[in-house]
């Protein structure tokens, strides 16, 4: 009986990311496949391309457990350009008399900027295949 219990306390405590087994980065596991941030410019490319829509393609939550870890890694980010930090800033845009916010992760010191990812953001998703070499999914990031 004390054995059992034992057993099922130990497992709460690897499920739980506890001191058993302790945290891993989900992005980093091998079964997980490599996610990346459209901006702009390659969504208007793949929309051409493919002749649809963002809403068109599948959806994944915003608070998938990828996502969430996504977000996570981009407040510690770096520039790729000069590694200085990345801050969040809001970008406005206008379009068609409508102006709107977007957040953005801007260089400190170059023009360097990406997206934050949230809803309306467009994720690239390339898995390893046996057979094709790899392969590229797309995902619509929706609230959830």
């Amino acid at each position: 009986m004390v054995s059992s219990i034992l057993g099922i306390l130990c497992l709460f405590k690897i499920l739980l990311g506890g001191k058993i087994l302790g945290k891993f980065d989900i992005l980093e596991h091998d079964l997980v496949p490599d996610f990346r941030i459209l901006n702009r410019e390659e969504y208007q490319k793949l929309r051409k391309a493919l002749g649809i829509r963002k809403e068109d393609l599948p959806w994944i939550k915003n608070n998938d457990p990828v996502c969430i870890r996504m977000k996570e890694a981009q407040k510690g980010a770096h520039c790729p350009k000069c590694d200085s930090k990345l801050v969040e800033s809001v970008e406005e845009r206008e379009f068609k008399g409508v102006t709107t916010q977007k957040k953005v992760m801007k260089c400190e010191k170059c023009d360097y900027y990406e997206p934050v990812l949230g809803p309306g953001q467009i994720l690239e998703i390339t898995r390893r295949s046996q057979v094709a070499g790899h392969a590229v999914a797309f995902r619509y990031v929706v609230p959830g």
